[in-house]
């Protein structure tokens, strides 16, 4: 910025900048935060990525504060001048730098990146991990099958936090690679797995039945209508949330033990929707 006396007003409107006085200390502004500096400044971009700011001199020196004591003569506010840089309230007290729904104060917390949508790379966003789905944003496989969340929720149908979604005996990555259905109880592979992976239990902190989810992304074979966020995706009388959180059930597969029964209808009568009735 060219030297000059008058204060500089700096407005970060992507990313982060870090400014300082010519000869004071840097202080990190993030996106949608405003800051002033008096006298010479110098600003230099962040680390993480591109940053995009707004920055002029102001003419006359802002007052931190304006007070009745801080008036002159005639009833004129007097500026305080600002020796260093004063980071103004945010103007967006929810930035979300990486854009995947969780504000940066929230993933600092969490541990997820913020300057990363997806933490885990595992192909969903550590918003819909956290909001939607209540899968783990830091492990790629939640239930430690060897399909990743994505893998288990967008392009197979099974269940992200159980091992063994049809509960045939045989894991659901074993099943894939066996080319046998992970969703149907009654087709196992030739080899069943020694010892199958225990299933996790669901942390109260990541459930789906407590957030507002976002929109799920398209399963093949799902109809259009039954996307919603809230809805019911295998149209079986169960809400989304409800399957992966409470019953356990596939919520991409009306019928999640393939005896010929909804879901819904089992739950409703009192039977177990992921156990077939012996033949």
């Amino acid at each position: 910025m060219p030297a000059g006396s008058a204060p500089v007003l700096l407005l970060v409107t992507d990313g982060s900048v870090f400014v300082a006085p010519a000869s004071g200390k840097a202080t990190q502004v993030a996106k949608g935060g405003v800051a002033q500096i008096d006298g010479d400044v110098v600003i230099t971009g962040a680390s993480h990525g591109p940053a995009a700011f707004v920055v002029a001199r102001i003419g006359a020196a802002l007052p931190a504060r304006i007070g009745l004591r801080e008036q002159g003569a005639h009833g004129t506010p007097v500026a305080t001048p600002i020796a260093s840089p004063v980071v103004l309230d945010s103007l967006d007290t929810e930035v979300d730098t990486d854009g995947d729904g969780l504000p940066d104060a929230r993933e600092t917390t969490l541990g997820t990146d913020p300057h990363n949508p997806d933490s885990d790379d595992d192909g969903l966003t550590d918003g819909d991990e956290i909001d939607f789905y209540g899968t783990e944003p830091l492990a790629p496989d939640t239930d430690g099958d060897g399909l990743s969340d994505a893998q288990e929720l967008v392009s197979d149908g099974t269940n992200p936090f159980l091992a063994d979604t049809d509960g045939d005996g045989a894991a659901d990555a074993d099943e894939i690679a066996a080319g046998t259905d992970p969703l149907d109880f009654g087709l196992v592979p030739a080899t069943l797995t020694p010892t199958p992976t225990p299933t996790p239990a669901l942390s109260p902190a990541a459930s789906p039945l407590t957030a507002t989810p976002p929109v799920l992304l398209p399963v093949a074979g799902t109809p259009a209508a039954s996307r919603a966020p809230d809805g019911d995706l295998d149209g079986d009388g169960l809400s989304t949330a409800k399957e992966v959180g409470v019953y356990g059930t596939n919520p991409t597969v009306a019928d999640s033990d393939g005896d010929g029964i909804d879901d819904g209808e089992e739950v409703a009568a009192g039977t177990d929707p992921l156990t077939a009735p012996s033949p």
